[in-house]
């Protein structure tokens, strides 16, 4: 049960990224939560920062939002030839408050300023092996509301551009011998009309494990990229 959850989530990542851009995928992950201390327990994959929260979400810890906590209990980082990623699935709280998480990014140089996390005395972290991204400006990253209730939905920015996605083992700026990623965002609400600021900063932690691709999947990939790019194109012309 758990692989055909699984399977759809990655069909449902595929789609959009898909529908973002015609290219073919190089590695796709399972994306988990940040793990605290050996045991790894989850901490959080989307995080407002300074204990705010979305007005009006419920529960322990109502602004960290987990994986680990809606079906089917990771999300989806996937990278392609193009330079471009996506980081998809969806994010609940303890007490119940679901999002949707669509990030979309672009390779970019070494920023001006890494994160570490703690670092065991005689150990190191290799962050020339990292690999880097901006989050996207052609396409919004999104963070949207997936319950009844009338909690803002939001747009994600990057919050300090000294920074960037950072990608590789240690970058996940908690645990310094996993795989992972981390970025500092902004939420904008959606709602908000005029010239609004962001509402909240914060940031996104995760954990990494590679899964195999099919070798059909990138074929498959590049059609459903191809249609988004015509039917793009039909719009603009």
């Amino acid at each position: 049960m758990k692989a055909i959850r699984f399977a759809a989530a990655m069909l449902a990542a595929t789609c959009i990224a898909g529908a973002a851009h015609a290219a073919t995928i190089t590695q796709q992950y399972k994306a988990f939560s940040h793990g605290v201390g050996a045991q790894g327990t989850p901490e959080h994959s989307v995080y407002f920062a300074g204990g705010h929260n979305p007005a009006g979400s419920s529960g322990p810890k109502n602004n960290h939002f987990l994986f680990e906590n809606a079906m089917p209990g990771n999300g989806v980082f996937t990278q392609f030839n193009d330079g471009t990623a996506t980081l998809t699935g969806n994010v609940k709280n303890a007490g119940g408050d679901e999002y949707a998480l669509s990030l979309f990014m672009e390779a970019t140089g070494t920023p001006a300023s890494i994160k570490l996390p703690s670092v065991p005395a005689g150990q190191s972290i290799d962050t020339s092996a990292w690999t880097f991204y901006s989050i996207s400006t052609a396409i919004d990253s999104t963070l949207t509301y997936l319950g009844a209730g009338s909690l803002a939905s939001f747009k994600l920015t990057e919050m300090d551009m000294t920074k960037a996605v950072q990608v590789g083992v240690g970058a996940n700026d908690k645990n310094w011998d996993l795989f992972g990623l981390s970025t500092w965002i902004n939420f904008t609400d959606l709602a908000c009309t005029g010239n609004c600021q962001p509402s909240y900063g914060g940031d996104i932690n995760i954990t990494l494990a590679a899964v195999p691709l099919p070798a059909s999947l990138p074929l498959v990939l590049l059609g459903l990229g191809g249609l988004g790019y015509m039917a793009r194109r039909r719009q603009s012309a």
